[in-house]
């Protein structure tokens, strides 16, 4: 059975192959989105589409790391998630890392985390352990967030099996 999270780790793989990289500022320029910085004081980024260009607005003073993890989060809503942006007018990110609060901002996490990480070992996340993944501070932070999000759809399914059975 094909599922929303197998449609968007194609989409991953999908943006990192015609854009042949995995760098976020180099995605977003392939991808013809702007991106622009803001002096924002609690969101961390914006996925905008205005007069049908696509947008994202970035806080200025992230850190680089969690920065790269914003600007491929945002381009995960702009691959996966244009028409809800569309209709919505546009996503705020206020915490990226609550992943229990919506299952967009999981779905642009899991398309950041299959981005950032080297083929080897993106595909089968699930299996990965924190002693086999690459000791970089972004690749830390990305395993972090794929934790806390298995985690939290195994909760979630369990909540729902419990309600249907």
């Amino acid at each position: 059975m094909y599922s929303v999270t197998d449609k968007i780790i194609q989409n991953a793989k999908k943006v990192v192959r015609e854009c042949a990289t995995r760098d976020a500022a180099r995605i977003a320029r392939e991808l013809e989105i702007t991106v622009l910085p803001r002096d924002f004081k609690r969101q961390k980024g914006v996925y905008k589409i205005i007069e049908r260009n696509p947008f994202i607005f970035i806080k200025s003073d992230l850190h680089p790391v969690l920065h790269n993890i914003v600007l491929l989060h945002e381009i995960g809503h702009d691959r996966n998630h244009k028409e809800e942006a569309i209709r919505a007018g546009g996503f705020n990110e206020y915490n990226i890392f609550d992943l229990q609060a919506s299952r967009l901002e999981y779905e642009a996490n899991l398309f950041a985390s299959e981005v950032s990480l080297p083929d080897d070992i993106s595909s089968g996340v699930d299996a990965v352990k924190a002693k086999d993944f690459p000791h970089t501070p972004q690749s830390k932070a990305i395993w972090y967030l794929l934790r806390l999000g298995l985690e939290a759809e195994k909760r979630k399914n369990a909540r729902a099996a419990q309600n249907t059975g």
